[in-house]
């Protein structure tokens, strides 16, 4: 035998044909080469650290035998990651067929293009095994034993508002549309994409689209279903309506990438291709403004609705289940694979057992009303008797419809509403039909008469509702609580409905309630007291189903709980999982887990890189709440950003105020116009900023105060009372305190303070900025004081500081005589020197030398700006230098401290982002308060100035510094010095010099930027208009005006820099330039605030601007000095361009009495100065390349001009960014 082995191993030794053998596969054992598989693994542990892993196993490998085993081994992981790094199957594709939402939702999967859309049956998820009753129990008894609420509901402990339930009834509708020919087909797509609005075919789309500029129908809508619901529910999808019109415009204004734009030879075109580029342009706007929307719509859907249904508002955080993430598992490719909704989350849906007293009462009555349009409501139980198509209101209200009987009056709703749809120019012609029948003939009253006021929400010339109504009602949802989900809940005005639903699930077979739950890993019942803990359910389940596994899911679904509680804060007995809330949170992750375009589409790409911003939930705003943003943006003006109710509509304003102030909100929140049920007005009582006022005891249990708005009330003549009888001219006999009407829409949301415009030059001069008037006007940078009450600070921007006055005239003693020139080298030297640090190389041209480009925002006045506030307040030393790297913080994060500081008053119109610049303004100003304590402690003065024998000496600086930034410095220790000798304390100090540095600068950017602008961008319209001209020469030669004169004032020395005399003659004509290229500029509002120190809510004359306090005045300097007669005698040829006017002419620089400029508002002017004398110098200074040389503005919804990020993903009141070229520096001669 051995021998025999030996042989065969000399045989095949002997014999062995390498060229037979496969080489690529020689396995080797892992011990046949230990100690250079050691080595390769120490290596590659090592160059992991350093390389990363990629990188190391490649250079690992490349040592290794091909067939040593650890080379398979890292080779095949290498495979793994780098197979993994890529999704397969290629989720999406380029082109505008996958780049949109179909309007029927198809290619959602692009490999199954039909999964999902519109028209497919529905699916089954669950098998049922279990053989049910061969005699069901009566759909209707089903319903009046388990179901039905006799008399009124009970209110929810949860705190949740009936908004929750709009939002639950647009989803619902969204996704499940039951075919009315074939019951298993889905007539809407199997996504969220906002089908009730925008329709679930192309035909339903056209019907809602305007057809131009990707903009819908005012106020319109598609789904008609949503009228036989409380009007809440139609308003709150109008709101959708009118941010995607907010969407088409503001992505149409800022044009990302130009995607948006007709071609550029589109006046040449023929007329046919002309309405072919539009109809291009239209479809573009159409589609990116719906994946906006639907963007902003499952946000809520993730961070608002989703949360709330978890109850997580009741602390304090930001966490959410949001299934989009793309988790490191081994299934994480299973994103964006389509989806298609079963059957039994079509029964999961079904919210009627939290519906509102209020809500229900609503129901009843448009019951009523619709079965009186078919003249199918008896008088009384005679005329019931004698005609069996007519029943008496209260068998209507009790659900006594027979089920052909509801079915008649539904399908003539369907028709009449399909044909509205059709014909009208905006649908629905109106909201709430119920209590609107001042109309009617009152000889018969229960005659319906066609008219406009039909409705209770009536449109206006303009197509859209009225803001004040659609807002007052919307307020009154918030506040209104729902009721407890769960058995013996449901109206029994449902009946006739939830019948049918039973019905529909037999049906479909769908699996009873224990396979339901054991599908998704939930216990099975086994005793119907496992059910519900409410012994009477338990029995009525058991008469009706004699065993736990034959319960059904319709009704079982809403059976568990304890009692008639079924919320999400409720359990099972043995505290076991409700399946409702379960199936819920799964149907959340797969449906938005499973569409392509909120998980793997939803990037910049699909929404642009505004519209991705405008939807991004932030978790450090309202606990990343992103609901606000839908009513402020589509009922602007009708909430504060810091709104009590849009805390989170969700809940109700009550239990808001209780959570606010358990978790340190509620100081934060406006608590203006508030009162109770009864139509108290609640007091308030605040000290140094904080509520001590009690919602938490005043609120608590069923009789505490309930929190309302107080609106305003406009009571019909004629209406209809709680018994359905028509009255007349008896409104006022209702208890307006109890606010309990039988009708909607009569009551009115009042507006917010807006920003009032002023263009008068006289109401200007004479009332605004008028000596003696202007102490009622604060600049805005210095007039923020919330959050530091109490301090010095405060005090000042309060104007409730006595020691202000003395303060400014020690600061302008304390300057010297020549400290003018001084400022002016300060800001020309060091914009020289920051351009030169900061400008980059392009292209070399043979005759014009090297060119180089300069971001004159983000690299050259910002820095600039925040180089002053550091050397003037004394933090300098902790600013980033290039020699001192190390150092806290960047110019460019000083310069957002700064920013959120000045733009937080002044700016505030656009109320979604007010409360982020609420919060941003907090921590900011807490921050330069820091760092200005620690700046002004190292500028306390030493014993002696010039030290001990020359020992000592201060400094003023370190390397890198220049001979002017000392000098400033300089100035700055002498104010500390003066003030502290003036027995100023150092807080005291620190608050004078810090808001006199946020005076200083503020729009100084803005003003510079705007400035260039004017001379340099051929795009920059001064007078935007034609007819009236800015000059009499061109701006290219006013600009070689101003370089000439720069030119006089300074000589290149032996390095090529710059060395100025900074004469205040050349400087102070220069500055004439500045002031009239200011007075030309459209785009900028001068922001002031009424202030008034004297208690008044008004303006006092001879004004007459209606303001009140704390209005924001926006001076339209431009408009008011172009509607000057070209004769006026203050201002003499006013539309002409001339740089020689006396500088106490302009409205904003008259001065005090005595004509001076104070220290402020001196100082931005001499910057502003500086700068532009040394961009003077700069050679053939002209805008950049394409759209890197664009100062990007775009107009808001409000009109106001802002300007887009560098990224052009947000607005802000000031410019981010805008590059010039030049080519080189030096004396330039004028043009």
């Amino acid at each position: 035998m051995i021998f025999g082995s030996r042989k065969r191993k000399y045989q095949h030794s002997f014999h062995d044909d390498e060229e037979l053998h496969d080489i690529a596969v020689r396995p080797r054992a892992w011990n046949s080469n230990i100690r250079e598989d050691a080595v390769a693994t120490l290596r590659l542990a090592r160059n992991t650290f350093s390389q990363g892993l990629i990188p190391a196993a490649k250079d690992v490998v490349s040592t290794l035998d091909v067939h040593d085993p650890l080379s398979r081994f890292i080779l095949n992981g290498l495979v793994g990651k780098l197979w993994g790094s890529m999704p397969h199957g290629a989720p999406s594709y380029r082109g505008s067929k996958y780049q949109y939402r179909a309007a029927d939702g198809s290619n959602n999967n692009v490999f199954q293009p039909e999964l999902g859309a519109a028209g497919t049956p529905y699916t089954k998820t669950v098998p049922g095994a279990r053989s049910a009753h061969g005699a069901m129990p009566d759909a209707g008894d089903v319903f009046d034993l388990l179901m039905a609420r006799d008399g009124e509901g009970i209110e929810s402990s949860t705190g949740l508002s009936s908004m929750v339930l709009c939002h639950a009834a647009l989803i619902t509708h969204d996704f499940c549309n039951t075919d009315e020919v074939d019951p298993n087909i889905n007539a809407n797509s199997s996504y969220l994409d906002l089908a009730p609005l925008y329709g679930s075919c192309e035909a339903d789309q056209m019907e809602v689209r305007l057809g131009r500029l990707g903009l819908l129908k005012p106020d319109t809508f598609s789904d008609t279903r949503l009228l036989r619901h409380p009007p809440g529910v139609c308003i709150y999808l109008i709101l959708y309506n009118r941010f995607h019109n907010y969407a088409a415009q503001q992505i149409l204004e800022i044009n990302e990438k130009g995607r948006f734009s007709l071609p550029e030879d589109y006046a040449q075109l023929p007329t046919d291709k002309q309405a072919a580029a539009e109809k291009k342009l239209d479809y573009d706007l159409f589609n990116t403004a719906r994946l906006i929307t639907c963007g902003l719509y499952i946000q809520i859907a993730i961070h608002d609705y989703v949360r709330c249904l978890k109850l997580v508002h009741s602390k304090d955080t930001a966490f959410t289940l949001d299934p989009r993430d793309a988790f490191a598992e081994p299934n994480n490719d299973q994103r964006g694979v389509g989806n298609a909704v079963s059957v039994e989350f079509n029964c999961l849906y079904r919210f009627h057992s939290p519906l509102s007293n209020r809500e229900a009462r609503w129901t009843e009555n448009s019951f009523v009303q619709a079965l009186q349009d078919h003249d199918m409501v008896a008088k009384d139980d005679a005329e019931e008797a004698n005609n069996r198509r007519k029943f008496t209101r209260e068998a209507i209200v009790n659900g006594e419809i027979p089920l052909p009987a509801f079915r008649r009056m539904t399908e003539h709703t369907k028709t009449t509403s399909r044909k509205s749809r059709k014909d009208l120019p905006h649908f629905p012609a109106g909201l709430d039909p119920v209590g609107g029948w001042s109309e009617r003939d009152p000889e018969n009253p229960h005659q319906s008469l066609d008219g406009p006021n039909t409705f209770r929400f009536t449109r206006g010339v303009d197509g859209k509702f009225d803001d004040a109504q659609l807002a007052a009602e919307l307020i009154r949802i918030m506040e209104d609580p729902i009721c407890q989900f769960g058995a013996q809940n449901v109206p029994r005005v449902f009946r006739s409905v939830e019948v049918l639903g039973i019905l529909r699930a037999r049906q479909w077979e769908v699996a009873t309630l224990n396979e339901f739950r054991e599908f998704f890993g939930m216990s099975r019942h086994t005793h119907f007291e496992d059910i519900n803990s409410d012994p009477e359910i338990q029995q009525r389940l058991r008469d009706l189903y004699e065993d736990p596994d034959l319960v059904e899911l319709l009704p079982g679904l809403f059976c568990e709980g304890e009692g008639r509680n079924m919320d999400p804060d409720a359990s099972l007995p043995g505290n076991e999982t409700i399946a409702l809330w379960r199936a819920i949170l799964s149907d959340a992750v797969s449906i938005v887990r499973s569409d392509r375009f909120y998980t793997t589409d939803w990037s910049i790409a699909s929404l642009t890189a505004w519209g991705m911003a405008e939807v991004k939930s932030n978790p450090k705003i309202n606990k990343g709440s992103v609901i606000h943003r839908l009513f402020q943006r589509s009922l602007p003006g009708y909430f504060s950003y810091n709104s009590l109710h849009l805390w989170q509509p969700f809940y109700t304003p009550t239990r808001n105020a209780q959570l606010a102030q358990e978790q340190g909100y509620l100081n934060l929140l406006d608590l203006s116009g508030l009162e109770d049920e009864n139509g108290t007005e609640w007091e308030i009582q605040l000290r140094n900023g904080k509520v001590l006022t009690d919602f938490k005891s005043e609120c608590k249990g069923s009789k505490g105060r309930k929190v309302r708005r107080r609106l305003d009330v406009e009571l019909p003549d004629v209406w209809l009372n709680k018994d359905w009888e028509m009255q007349y001219n008896k409104a006022a006999k209702v208890g307006v305190g109890q606010h309990d009407y039988p009708w909607r829409g009569a009551e009115r949301a009042h507006t917010t303070g807006r920003p009032v415009e002023v263009d008068d030059f006289e109401l200007i001069r004479d009332g605004i900025l008028a000596q003696g008037s202007i102490a009622s006007f604060d600049n805005p940078s210095v007039l923020s004081s919330d959050d530091i009450h109490g301090t010095v600070l405060g005090a000042i921007m309060e104007k409730d500081w006595d020691k202000w006055d003395e303060a400014s005239a020690i600061i302008s003693g304390a300057l010297g005589p020549d400290w003018e020139q001084s400022f002016i080298g300060y800001f020309v030297d060091l914009s020289q020197e920051i351009r030169l640090r900061e400008q980059r190389s392009f292209q070399r041209f043979t005759k014009l030398g090297q060119v180089l480009q300069l971001d004159v925002v983000a690299d050259y006045a910002i820095p600039v700006v925040v180089r002053f506030i550091a050397d003037f307040l004394g933090f300098w030393s902790e600013i980033k230098t290039p020699h001192f790297l190390d150092r806290a913080f960047s110019e460019d994060q000083i310069y957002r401290l700064l920013e959120n500081c000045q733009n937080y008053e002044s700016h505030d119109e656009d109320p979604a982002k007010s409360w982020e610049r609420r919060m941003a303004y907090r921590d900011s100003i807490k921050t330069l308060m820091s760092l200005a304590d620690q700046g002004i402690k190292s500028y306390k003065p030493y014993l002696y100035e010039q030290g001990i024998f020359g020992f000592g000496t201060r400094s003023y600086g370190c390397e890198g510094d220049i001979e002017q930034v000392r000098r400033v410095r300089k100035i700055a220790v002498a104010i500390v010095r003066a003030l502290s000798e003036s027995s100023f304390s150092h807080e005291e100090i620190v608050a004078v010099m810090l808001s006199t540095a946020l005076e200083a600068t503020q729009k100084v950017v803005a003003t510079f930027t705007e400035t260039l602008a004017y001379f340099l961008n051929p795009q920059h319209k001064p007078m935007d208009c034609d007819d009236i001209p800015d000059t009499n020469t061109t701006r290219a030669e006013l600009w070689g005006q101003i370089q000439t004169l720069a030119g006089e004032d300074a000589h290149e020395m032996f390095d090529g820099r710059l060395q100025f005399r900074n004469n205040l003659d050349v400087d102070n004509k220069i500055l004439g330039y500045i002031l009239e290229a200011q007075r030309f500029n459209p785009y900028m509002k001068i922001p002031y605030i009424y202030n008034p120190m004297i208690e008044t809510d008004q303006l006092a004359p001879p004004s007459k601007l209606e303001a009140s306090r704390g209005t924001t005045i926006l001076l339209d300097m431009f408009t008011a000095y172009k509607n000057l007669p070209q004769d006026y005698a203050p201002f003499t040829r006013s539309h002409d361009f001339i740089h020689i006017r006396d500088r106490a002419s302009y409205l904003l620089y008259r001065g005090t009495d005595s004509g001076k400029l104070s220290f402020a508002q001196r100082l931005p002017l001499i910057a502003i100065t500086g700068m532009v004398k040394h961009a003077a110098h700069l050679k053939h200074l002209r805008v950049a390349h394409e759209t890197a040389g664009r100062l990007k503005r775009v107009r808001n919804p409000e009109g106001q001009w802002r300007y887009a990020t560098k990224q052009w993903d947000r607005l802000v009141a000031a410019p981010r960014t805008w590059n010039l070229r030049f080519d080189g520096s030096g004396k330039v001669s004028g043009r």
